[in-house]
């Protein structure tokens, strides 16, 4: 029996969220395995998981949109590598620690997912609300461990598996989708910390690190590192390894030792470490600055179509922004949200303060709500007005087409114009509804012709 355990605790001064394997020995010495359900913990509704519950009201609503985004995130993002969903996954979430423990939850921990045991295959946790955040980076990466064992399956290596549970704890549920690939600037700079330092941990001995041994030393360090390698490799230097690391996981999914496995689509693993290392020195706590706004931008937007249906509009930014502080925003009865998420996108653009120029907009009869970044990166989410039940309602697009000019630009100084026409043809191709199109297409005449 395995279990993938999700504990807090506190390291220096930060707050550290540690996950691994227990050994079967230890796993056998957890109290509760074989305690019945308590009579208020009963069969919830879910798209995706066989849930048991004793949440009610909106706690249980909440609960169930933020797992069903959660799955669909996994699923698209894991899609070149993964299999089919073809069960629902099941999932025990208490409001209460002492029944959590007394059913086989691990004392100490917020949640797990336990694998091979006489009860099967499952995930349990502690839904607290005044520990919202980390309830549910807590679901969110033990969630993924079971997603992984059930649809990726294959043996995944520890630094892999806890690396993608890291990369999915991370990420921000917006109402009516999540948000992935966001890089917290406090993880960032500890991270940088230590590179500098060179007190991480090389690949090499990450990569050989087993599930039991990873236990053992519960080293936050581990977390921190086998983080940074997915999102290396998935994010890394404009997407470079991406192809890679996707054929890698499927060779694993394969049969193929992950040594074999990893020579074949990467090569030399020091090789790669100093990639790795150059990549997150150079990066900025502004970073994934455009996955935030993306995400303050969703957040409005499943709000403001909302309450378009109610027949509620507003004339600006400014008018929507004073209802959604005061909390008068008008939902339908039929496509709820908590009033909490609107609240964290109202926190998330005062924090931003003058730094976004946010605007409402319309797309025929969908609402719009847009950002504009200081480098004039466009940031517009779109809520579907005619979206069936249960599909994603808001879809967020990024027009980067000012940094691509840009870039373009110290290209054709550089004499290197082969580049900047490719790169130029690309972003016409991407941003095809740009108000920057014609400067893109002007560009290109008086440079190339």
């Amino acid at each position: 029996m395995r279990y993938c355990i999700f504990l807090g605790a506190m390291v220096a001064v930060s707050t550290f969220f540690l996950t691994g394997a227990l050994p079967r020995a230890e796993a056998a010495k957890r109290p509760g395995g074989d305690a019945p359900l308590p009579p208020t913990v009963r069969p919830q509704p879910s798209p995706y998981y066989e849930l048991y519950s004793d949440l009610e009201g909106e706690r249980l609503q909440e609960a169930v949109m933020r797992m069903s985004r959660m799955v669909e995130e996994y699923r698209e993002r894991t899609k070149e590598f993964s299999g089919a969903i073809k069960t629902k996954f099941p999932f025990f979430l208490f409001s209460s620690e002492m029944d959590y423990v007394q059913f086989g939850g691990p004392p100490g921990s917020s949640g797990v997912f336990v694998s091979g045991s006489e009860r099967g295959d499952y995930l349990m946790a502690i839904a607290e609300p005044k520990n919202d955040r980390e309830t549910w980076h807590t679901v969110q990466h033990e969630g993924f461990h079971q997603f992984a064992h059930a649809v990726i399956r294959g043996e995944l290596p520890s630094w892999l598996n806890e690396g993608l549970a890291e990369y999915f704890g991370e990420g921000i549920w917006t109402g009516d989708g999540m948000v992935t690939g966001v890089i917290p600037p406090q993880r960032l700079l500890r991270m940088q910390r230590v590179i500098e330092a060179k007190r991480f941990r090389p690949l090499r001995d990450m990569m050989m690190l087993s599930h039991r041994q990873w236990n053992f030393e519960a080293d936050p360090r581990n977390y921190d590192m086998a983080w940074t390698m997915v999102h290396f490799l998935a994010h890394g230097d404009d997407g470079k390894y991406q192809a890679a690391f996707a054929k890698f996981i499927r060779d694993l999914r394969a049969g193929k030792q992950w040594p074999a496995a990893w020579a074949d689509n990467f090569g030399s693993t020091e090789n790669l470490e100093k990639l790795w290392a150059a990549w997150w020195l150079a990066q900025k706590p502004t970073t994934t600055i455009d996955l935030y706004t993306k995400a303050t931008v969703a957040k409005f937007c499943s709000y403001l179509g909302r309450a378009a249906k109610e027949r509620q509009t507003y004339d600006n930014f400014e008018e929507f922004f004073k209802a959604a502080e005061a909390g008068t925003v008008k939902l339908p009865k039929d496509d709820w949200l908590p009033s909490t998420l609107l609240q964290t996108a109202v926190k998330s653009r005062l924090a931003f303060g003058d730094k976004l120029k946010f605007s409402i907009a319309k797309e025929g009869r969908n609402p719009q709500v847009i950002a504009i970044t200081p480098d004039d990166v466009r940031i517009t989410g779109t809520f579907n007005m005619a979206a069936p039940q249960g599909l994603t309602k808001v879809v967020v697009s990024v027009d980067d087409t000012s940094l691509k000019i840009a870039q373009a630009k110290t290209l054709i100084e550089a004499n290197k114009k082969v580049d900047a026409r490719t790169l130029l043809q690309a972003a016409l191709k991407q941003n095809s509804k740009s108000p920057l199109v014609e400067d893109i297409r002007k560009l290109i005449k008086t440079t190339f012709q």
